[in-house]
């Protein structure tokens, strides 16, 4: 029997890196199997493999040997065999009392334990084997086995191996590291980079040159072709995706900006363009604001510089180019001619002494044009604005103010807008009671002192005052992040109540009537602060100082004044909502406590088998025999599956989107009078099944993925998608006809809306209901104005255009800045720069929608969208190109 005698010394050959069948190990190896078979992990098999080892006149050798030939190495988990002998040989190591002779592990021995090892995949197993084998210690001799792994594309295991071996100064980015960013698999690079900070720098540059400007896609494809790359995921390759990735390491390491300036332009160029939206589109940036953030953004950048004069000038506001022109003192020469033209007629008018006009409108600058529109007014004095910025004031605040009389207070707090990788920094954290309002100055105060606990303990863990916020868990996120004693303060539930959660409540589920009845499209944001308390006092917020740079001291007046009123409003807010649910006998106090302490539940799921029955409807058979055009198909999509409208509509198909408030009949009597095809799930589905001919009603599988709900769909009904076909409707109205517009025309166009608009006051100004590229670029006070996806990148022209097609004839006039069906054109959606590059625009002939050519196109056609289109167009596109 195999546990009677001992275990026969090891068979090594040298020149191999396996270990050969070595016969005389077969009646252990056989019980140890028969064991494993009949009792998996059990004290039998434990004690089984111990004698085993105990036997041995090399153990290292008889577990190594265990592990090569047990049948399920290759799937190895915990619960096998190989796993289970590597287990139980470190738990006899550490428990016996006679250690092996560490002679006995010669490097043969661990050469062997190497592949062996590495020829599967669970990284438990292989952190495993390399402790007890030492591998570490000879670990230059593998560096040919890991350039072997890299031949073989095995990036992952590769890293892995150099991870565990400390062999990261042999290999560079390349060698694994970019393959394995371009295959998207993330989370190992960022386990590299944990492990090995020398290379975070020199990766991050790497990546910086595949967003250079005009050469990224040349430079990719280089790289891929040079480094053979498999299994490329292009669409994280794109700016907007491999960005966020740089900026998230970047973050992570407090990597300087200097080590990616091609990721530090681009930032800087889109926050540019964005402040100048919000001042020149948008019109919600004061004067003092905008010419703060401008000079912090721009700095001293002259390319930046240049762009800011042009696109002044590109806004007809040529004053203030001159302004920056003076102020950066850039040579004349360079600058824009209607620039030029400008200063030399406003020189003219000094020579000849009538520069009092130009003195007025000078001091007349600061008038923010924002003054035109009537705003909510502070209603206590400037005097009842405090200032905390020392330790002693906080403690006092804290000792005093919060007495028992305060019962209420309005939470807010201010950072300046990020734009770069750098996290942004709390600057002021603003607290409303009945008379004053107290602005604590978090930078010019130190962040451990113990007066933080006071302060916390008197405020946020006082369950006695009720906090207020609006959207206020990014404020909380805030206070966390940059004063480290209240991270394990509880700022949630009871004390705590959410505006903007209770008027989404009290107006879905109590339909309250707030006192002021404010049509939706006169404002821009409908669920912002300023939109609520446009409802409840009569006047939106003035946001002029919403955009500026908070972590300037001293603040500026108006933005004391900004920053008191953003917190006392809440105050007044909370009154109303109140006084109007007890008008409308609305249980106010209930609704409040359901909300603060409400917990949200996860839905367990019953494994248990369902022993209901349901009756699923079955589909009719495919109505079409043969391939049909997207023509064919009108459809009609219900609200919860806007998602999927929208790719119908991307790929040509006639899709109407049911919007939220359309009744069930109405929808029913659009389908039938307009014969479309309804794409609905669940008992939606079944009601109109019940009411439409056959083939007339699809069920969507929610189970399924988007692209594979929209394959199932034009495989039900065999409809053949074109190349020609994508992107060949608009999508935000569903119309097909568009009006061809040369960037000549468009220019003129812009400039004459900008004519107008100026002419026009301030709140009598259009603006447009869809959100443009400029919006969700800065990361604001979470008021509910802003987003905090920073990304924003116009490309240049990739493909000539073939998807738009306009009527014979079709044109737009540009002095009206209409369409020919008398539509307003969306001109203050195209970014700044885009009409200069680009020399055809497509205008939708039914809302205005302006579109030219781009790289979306090319997304789709490298992304999984490209299996939808039909086979046949590709092939004949192919054949006609060649």
């Amino acid at each position: 029997m195999a546990g009677s005698s001992g275990v026969p010394a090891p068979r090594l050959l040298p020149h191999t890196n396996y270990l050969q069948w070595d016969h005389s190990l077969d009646s252990w190896v056989l019980q140890i199997q028969k064991a494993y078979d009949s009792w998996k992990k059990s004290r039998t098999l434990t004690d089984l493999l111990h004698e085993f080892y105990r036997r041995s006149e090399n153990p290292y050798y008889s577990a190594c040997y265990l592990m090569a030939f047990s049948p399920d190495l290759k799937f190895s988990k915990p619960t096998t065999l190989a796993f289970i002998a590597m287990e139980e040989f470190s738990g006899w190591l550490n428990a016996t009392h006679n250690q092996p002779d560490p002679q006995l592990l010669n490097s043969q021995l661990k050469r062997y334990a190497f592949t062996h090892v590495t020829s599967q995949k669970h990284i438990a197993l292989i952190k495993l084997v390399f402790r007890l084998y030492k591998l570490a210690d000879n670990n230059e001799e593998f560096v040919p086995d890991i350039k072997d792994m890299l031949r073989k594309k095995m990036y992952k295991e590769a890293s892995q191996v150099v991870m565990l071996l400390g062999l990261q100064d042999n290999f560079s980015v390349e060698d694994f590291l970019v393959p394995l960013v371009f295959q998207d698999v993330i989370s190992v690079v960022e386990d590299y980079l944990d492990a090995t900070p020398s290379v975070r720098t020199a990766l991050i540059g790497y990546l910086d040159n595949l967003i250079e400007p005009g050469g990224s896609t040349v430079e990719r494809d280089n790289i891929i072709s040079q480094l053979d790359i498999p299994d490329v995921k292009y669409q994280k390759l794109h700016y907007k995706p491999l960005s966020k990735f740089m900026v998230r390491i970047m973050k992570k390491y407090t990597l300087p900006s200097s080590c990616c300036p091609n990721l530090t332009n681009k930032k800087s160029r889109g926050a540019l363009q964005f402040i100048i939206t919000r001042k020149y589109r948008d019109n919600n940036i004061g004067n003092e604001s905008w010419r703060e953030m401008v000079s912090e953004t721009v700095g001293s950048d002259k390319e930046l510089q240049m762009e800011l004069i042009q696109s002044l000038c590109a806004v007809n506001d040529l004053k203030e180019a001159t302004h920056w022109a003076h102020n950066y003192a850039l040579p004349f020469e360079e600058l824009p001619q209607d620039l030029q033209q400008s200063i030399q007629d406003m020189n003219e008018r000094l020579m000849n002494g009538s520069n009092e006009c130009d003195k007025n409108e000078e001091e007349n600058w600061e008038n923010d044009a924002l003054s035109n529109t009537k705003h909510f007014e502070f209603p206590l004095s400037t005097e009842s604005i405090i200032m905390i910025d020392t330790l002693e004031k906080l403690q006092h605040f804290a000792e005093s103010e919060l007495s028992a009389d305060v019962k209420t207070v309005g939470l807010d707090a201010e950072w300046k807008p990020a734009f770069s990788h750098s996290p942004p920094v709390l600057s002021l954290l603003q607290i409303a009671t009945n008379d004053r309002v107290f602005l604590i100055d978090i930078l010019s105060l130190e962040k451990n002192s113990s007066v933080w606990h006071q302060f916390g303990s008197a405020l946020f863990t006082n369950q006695n005052i009720l906090k207020l916020g609006f959207s206020f868990e990014g404020d909380i996120n805030m206070l966390k992040e940059n004063i480290k004693v209240f991270e394990s303060l509880k700022m949630s539930g009871l004390g705590f109540l959410d505006l903007s959660m209770l008027w989404n409540t009290l107006t879905k589920d109590w339909s309250i009537k707030l006192p002021y009845a404010v049509p939706v499209s006169s404002t821009k944001n409908a669920a912002s602060l300023s939109h609520l308390v446009h409802l409840c006092c009569g006047y939106p917020l003035d946001k002029a100082d919403q955009f500026s740079n908070w972590e300037k001291r001293p603040l500026r007046d108006s933005q004391k004044k900004y920053a008191a009123t953003d917190a006392y409003c809440l105050l007044l807010v909370y009154d109303t909502l109140k006084e109007c649910c007890e008008r409308q006998r609305i249980p106010f106090y209930d609704v409040c406590d359901e909300l603060m302490t409400k917990v949200t539940v996860k839905k367990t799921v019953n494994k248990k088998k369902n022993t209901k029955h349901y009756v699923e409807i079955q589909m009719p058979p495919k109505p079409n025999r043969d391939p049909v055009p997207v023509g064919w198909m009108y459809a009609m999509c219900t609200n919860n599956l806007e998602g999927f409208g929208k790719k119908l509509r991307m790929l040509g198909i006639d899709t109407e989107i049911v919007p939220p408030g359309r009744s069930y009949e109405e929808s029913l009597q659009m389908a039938r009078s307009e014969k479309r095809i309804v794409l609905a799930t669940g008992s939606v589905f079944n009601r109109f099944f019940n009411e439409l001919p056959p083939t007339f009603c699809y069920k969507v599988d929610e189970r399924l993925s988007l692209e594979d709900q929209i394959a199932a769909v034009l495989d039900y009904y065999n409809i053949a998608v074109k190349e020609s076909d994508i992107f060949s409707r608009c999508m935000v109205c569903n119309f097909n006809e568009f009006a061809r517009v040369e960037s000549h025309t468009m220019r003129e166009m812009m400039v004459e809306s900008a004519r107008q608009a100026t002419a026009q006051p301030s709140h009598a100004r259009p603006l447009s209901s869809t959100q443009s590229d400029f919006v969700d670029y800065a990361y604001c006070d979470g008021d509910g104005d802003e987003d905090d996806d920073d990304d924003f990148q116009p490309g240049p022209p990739l493909h000539k255009m073939h998807c738009y097609q306009a009527k014979p004839g079709e044109i737009v006039k540009a002095g009206t800045c209409k369409t020919t069906k008398g539509v307003d054109i969306q001109l203050a959606e195209i970014p700044m720069g885009v009409v200069d590059r680009v020399p055809l625009f497509y205008i939708c002939e039914h809302c205005g929608k302006c579109y030219w050519d781009g790289s979306h196109l090319s997304r789709v056609l490298q992304s999984r969208s490209q299996k939808l289109i039909s086979q046949t167009s590709l092939k004949s596109k192919l054949n006609f190109n060649q």
